[in-house]
């Protein structure tokens, strides 16, 4: 599924709340329309996989932690 991060975090309305947006759903929008950037994607299974919201949330950090040292191999 699409998204924009600093969106994601960074609510207009509520600061202290996240939210999704409605134009993330679309299947064919490839940039965030407010940062004119490329969207990131996330695996449907971590919203199936979350309770609510806020685990959600810690997924797709945890997702996108493993992705950023995806390549790098680590030492013993």
């Amino acid at each position: 599924m699409p998204y924009c991060f600093r969106c994601l975090v960074l609510n207009d309305a509520d600061v202290s709340a996240p939210r999704w947006k409605r134009e993330w759903l679309e299947p064919t929008v490839e940039f965030c329309t407010v940062h004119h950037t490329l969207l990131e994607t996330v695996p449907a299974s971590i919203f199936r996989l979350s309770s609510h919201f806020d685990a959600a949330l810690r997924a797709i950090s945890r997702y996108r932690e493993m992705r950023k040292f995806e390549g790098i191999r680590r030492l013993r």
